[in-house]
């Protein structure tokens, strides 16, 4: 599990959490993406681990490593309040890649 996103993607073997384009990538040489602006609630998101099951091609371990990215995008994009409402069940409003970069700016200054 990453601990701070960089503008390049963060590895998780085949899958990879791209904080520039606001994807989680899935099997590169497929080019799968899921883009978190469809994941707006915790249905959402347990919808997209039982697609990505449906997958012949999709094993345990990725499913594995998408919930630690898809964790890895959350603590790296989103603030605590909406964090907080994702877990309690509200819909949550991802930000834009510019909205994320500064956020992760922000958050590099103040641990400087």
């Amino acid at each position: 599990m990453c601990v701070q996103a960089s503008e390049e993607s963060v590895n998780c073997e085949s899958v990879q959490y791209m904080p520039s384009k606001m994807v989680i990538q899935i099997c590169p040489r497929r080019k799968y993406e899921v883009d978190l602006e469809k994941i707006t609630n915790l249905e959402d998101f347990v919808d997209w681990g039982v697609h990505l099951m449906g997958k012949d091609w999709v094993d345990t371990l990725m499913l594995y490593a998408f919930i630690s990215e898809f964790i890895c995008a959350c603590r790296d994009s989103l603030n605590p309040e909406q964090t907080e409402d994702m877990r309690s069940g509200k819909t949550i409003k991802w930000p834009t890649p510019k909205e994320a970069a500064a956020r992760r700016k922000s958050q590099r200054a103040e641990l400087n």
